[in-house]
Parts: C-alpha cells; structure tokens; sequence
C-alpha cells in the first residue's frame, strides 16, 4: 500500500477524467435520444449508454492499468478480487432519471486497493459538478472542501431514500418512513443514490437511507466520510440481490436515525 500511495493523485487524475469523459457520453446520447432502453428485474432500467459507459470505463482501465479489474453495475457484479486493485464503477448513477430527462444523474468510479477504498469521483454531468475524496484527505466538489451539515435541529433536517426495484417489500420500507417523518423534518426521493450521498457530504442533505450495491457507495460513502459523516450498514443483507441497507449522516444525527431504522 505504501508504494501505491505514491501514484494516489495519478489515480485520482484519471478517475476525474474518465468519469468527465462519460459524461460527455451522457450529455451526447440524452441529446441525440437514439438509446435503447430495456428492463432488468422489478421496474429496473438499464440503456444502451449504461453499456458504452461500461465499455468507456473497461478500455480506459485496460490500456492504463492491465492488472487492474473492474467491478461495474454492469459487468462483473460478483467477481471475486479480494484484496486485488480493483475500480467499482456505476455507469450511470440514476438511470431512470436519465431515461426521463431529469439531471439528477451521476457517473461513480472508486479504486479499491488492499481491501479498502482509497479514492473515489462521483461526477454529475448535467449538474456541472464533481465530487471526490482521497482516503484521508478531506472530500472536495470543484476543489472547495466540504463538509456535512453540522445543524443539530432534527425539525429543518432532510432526509433521502429510495425505493427498491424489486417490490415485495414494499410495504416494510414504507413502515420505516413513518418515524422518520415524526422526528426528522422531511424526506427526499432523488434516485441516484451515490450523488444522494455526496449531497450528503456537501450538507444539501442532512441524512441518507437505502438498500444499496457496492458501486452506490464505494466512492461516494468515501466522499461521505471524508466530509464528516458516519457511514455503516444497517441490517442483514438481501440474499437475492446482494444490495445491502446503508445509513449514511453526521454523528449528530447517526445514532437517532439508526435506531429508528433497525428491523
């Protein structure tokens, strides 16, 4: 790990710039309106631009780093790299948002290394912004350093979530919102989950909570907890999907919120 952290910053360098490149691929494609879309399991999307990203995201890898794997929501979702440098990357952070012309989308890239995350960029094309963080380093959107909202007022608090693609149960998940929304503001159902959770890291939001995969959080729970926010599990996992539920908000708020949203 030593010796990698020397090249961290070249890393970082090219996460920006191929996340920025896919953007560009977004951007293109939304304009152009040729895309293919199709289902997955449940009410899942998934275009023909989640694909190029991927693709996009595979070269790139490939010609910079060859020993380097790649886990993507849209490619090896299982691989088995244990401690092997590894990029996990979400070709597209809120697909369906996409799909319907909302700008509430994001490209995520983070580098696993020695079994843990070391950096990672979650660029949001039709926002115009960039958020990322290198372990240790403090988390950034455009430079400018950022940190959780540190208000304790539960009553001015805005809380995100999402809902699963796969609705079985629905009415479980709908249960958890009630004490949410009698001791905490209020509640946002933006869709992308690793730009929510920047939002978090950036103070827009005050508390993030979803069954989530590996390339949701990867780079942006780095990002989260560069910028002071506590980010754990919550819960068991769900075996069909391996999504797992996250709890993503400032320590001021973590304890309360987790304890109302435990099973």
């Amino acid at each position: 790990m030593a010796d990698s952290a020397l090249h961290l910053d070249e890393y970082l360098a090219f996460a920006l710039a191929v996340c920025r490149e896919a953007g560009e691929i977004l951007v293109s494609e939304r304009a152009r309106g040729t895309m293919k879309v199709d289902r997955k399991a449940g009410f899942e999307l998934v275009t023909s631009v989640d694909l190029a990203v991927h693709q996009h995201f595979e070269t790139r890898i490939r010609r910079a780093w060859p020993d380097f794997l790649l886990v993507s929501e849209e490619g090896a979702q299982s691989a088995d790299v244990g401690d092997k440098s590894h990029w996990i990357v979400d070709p597209i952070d809120g697909t369906a948002n996409f799909v319907h012309g909302l700008d509430h989308v994001a490209i995520s890239a983070a580098l696993s290394m020695d079994g843990q995350v070391v950096l990672g960029v979650v660029h949001a094309p039709f926002q115009k912004q960039t958020f990322w963080a290198i372990r240790g380093r403090g988390a950034y959107r455009d430079g400018a350093r950022i940190e959780v909202d540190p208000n304790p007022d539960a009553a001015r608090a805005l809380v995100a979530t999402g809902f699963p693609h796969e609705r079985s149960e629905i009415d479980r998940l709908l249960d958890r919102l009630k004490p949410v929304l009698r001791h905490f503001g209020d509640i946002r159902r933006l869709a992308a989950p690793a730009l929510d959770i920047c939002w978090v890291a950036d103070g827009r939001l005050t508390a993030f909570f979803d069954r989530i995969h590996l390339w949701d959080v990867a780079a942006a729970g780095l990002i989260a907890r560069e910028a002071g926010a506590e980010v754990a599990m919550i819960g068991n996992a769900d075996v069909q999907s391996g999504a797992k539920d996250y709890l993503v908000a400032p320590p001021v708020h973590f304890s309360k919120l987790r304890d109302l949203l435990q099973p």
